[in-house]
């Protein structure tokens, strides 16, 4: 066997191991990194929340439960996911939703009027605003105008900062 096709073997092996995780286990949805004691450690909670939609009014998707009091000293949360719009005249919108409480995370919209494809665009911190007790969060996403469609991609996330 040629050493391109034990590399391509080795890497298809890698990615069929790393894509079994479930995305529902919290282990596997959440990862992390550690900093240095300068740093902080980044912990990334996945919502998983694809959607297309051509609706002006919000359309809503469940996200995942989530506990902010299972990360110690955190010092900032960002929302971020991946959105693009049918016209660039036209804006997808995406907000963080609490499930829970019937509404929306303060400060967590984020737009995108690109087109073709998926632009990643984050909120900024979020913390004041993030729900302290457990949760079910998602997104609600709508166009800026009935009938243009806007996609949110599966890149959907939270990111926690902590020292």
């Amino acid at each position: 066997m040629s050493f391109k096709k034990i590399n391509l073997f080795l890497f298809v092996v890698l990615a069929n191991i790393l894509l079994s995780c479930s995305l529902f286990d919290e282990d596997a949805v959440r990862k992390s990194q550690v900093g240095s004691d300068n740093e902080p450690i980044i912990h990334i909670v996945m919502l998983d929340v694809p959607k297309l939609t051509s609706s002006a009014d919000w359309v809503y998707c469940e996200g995942t439960q989530v506990d902010i009091n299972n990360f110690l000293n955190v010092d900032s949360i960002v929302f971020g996911t991946l959105l693009r719009s049918q016209e660039s005249t036209e804006s997808g919108i995406v907000e963080l939703y609490d499930f829970n409480k019937e509404r929306s995370v303060l400060n967590s919209r984020v737009e995108s009027n690109v087109r073709y494809i998926l632009n990643y665009v984050e909120s900024g911190d979020i913390l004041s605003t993030f729900p302290q007790d457990p949760t079910l969060l998602g997104i609600r996403v709508k166009s800026s105008r009935e009938g243009h469609f806007v996609e949110v991609g599966s890149g959907t996330e939270l990111i926690i900062y902590s020292h």
